[in-house]
């Protein structure tokens, strides 16, 4: 009894995992038009705060500054179990959120620009929430 127990929670625990590592990331499956890809996913808010390109002029900047101005906050969300600090368009209208509301936003992201502080990812900025 007890190994089949063990059986049945290790096969749970197995299954759980997997489907957890095969959730997209906010990264995946972006499909872009003329360099621009638009995403609208659904976040759990965690906190607003200052951008971390606020006050950057290095390498990669000249190319963001092209695309819009440098953002000044940015906003920390989970999106399938994964934590994200993703800066926010100067023309995001700002309302009070609670920590852990359900909320969605459209994302845009540059195909040929990369996040200036890790090289690895698109540009994103969040431009609107869509309200239900």
């Amino acid at each position: 009894m007890a190994r089949c127990f063990i059986l049945v929670f290790m096969f749970v625990v197995t299954a759980l995992c997997h489907a957890q590592n095969n959730m997209d990331g906010l990264y995946d499956n972006l499909s872009y038009t003329d360099g621009v890809c638009y995403k609208e996913i659904e976040v759990t808010y965690q906190s607003i705060g200052r951008s971390p390109l606020n006050g950057q002029f290095g390498r990669g900047m000249s190319e963001i500054m092209k695309k819009k101005d440098i953002p000044q906050s940015s906003m920390y969300f989970i999106y399938n179990n994964k934590p994200y600090y993703i800066n926010l368009s100067n023309d995001f209208p700002l309302r009070d959120y609670e920590e852990g509301e359900r909320i969605v936003l459209q994302i845009v992201f540059y195909e040929n620009v990369k996040q200036p502080y890790d090289y690895i990812y698109p540009y994103s900025i969040i431009i609107k929430e869509k309200l239900r």
